[in-house]
C-alpha cells in the first residue's frame, strides 16, 4: 500500500516521521529524505541499474550518508540542522557494511532492493527487530 500526504512549503515531514519511528510495524529515519526522487534524478526510470554506481551514490549523495557514513563534524552539524540527534545510538559501520553487502551482491540493482536494502541496512545499524515490520515511511516529493 502506498500513502501520500502532499504538503505545501516546509510542512515538517521529519518531525511527522519521528512520530512513528519507534512503531514496532514502521520502518522510518527521519534523517533521510528524497531517496527515491534522488535516485530517479541519479539514474533515470531504468529498473536496474550498476551496483556499484548505486552503492556509492547512496552513502556519498543521498540522506543515507547521514547512517552509513562516520560521525564527524559536518554530519553533526546538519543533522542537528534538520532536526536530528547526532547522538542517536546507531553502528554506522554495521549499518554501512550490511548495505554494501547486498548491493553489491550483483552487478545490478533494482530501485526497490536498493531503497529496501538502505532501510534494512539502517534497521540493522539501530539494531531493530524487523520481523514484525509492515511499512517503511519515506519523506520524499511527489513525482
Amino acid at each position: 500500500m502506498v500513502f501520500l500526504i502532499d504538503h505545501s512549503g516546509r510542512a515538517g515531514n521529519g518531525f511527522f516521521l519521528s512520530i512513528f519511528d519507534q512503531h514496532p510495524e514502521v520502518l522510518t529515519c527521519h534523517w533521510v529524505h528524497y531517496i527515491y526522487s534522488y535516485i530517479i534524478t541519479e539514474f533515470g526510470d531504468s529498473r536496474t541499474f550498476n551496483s556499484n554506481k548505486a552503492y556509492q551514490f547512496i552513502i556519498k549523495h543521498s540522506y543515507f550518508r547521514y547512517v552509513f557514513c562516520r560521525l564527524d563534524d559536518d554530519v553533526r552539524e546538519r543533522l542537528v540542522r534538520f532536526g536530528g540527534d547526532p547522538s542517536s545510538q546507531i553502528d554506522r559501520s554495521k549499518a554501512n557494511a550490511v548495505f554494501k553487502e547486498i548491493v553489491l551482491s550483483n552487478k545490478k540493482i533494482s530501485r526497490r532492493k536498493l531503497i529496501i536494502a538502505a532501510y534494512f541496512a539502517y534497521a540493522v545499524g539501530i539494531d531493530r527487530d524487523i520481523k514484525n515490520i509492515k511499512d517503511i515511511l519515506i519523506a520524499d516529493s511527489a513525482p
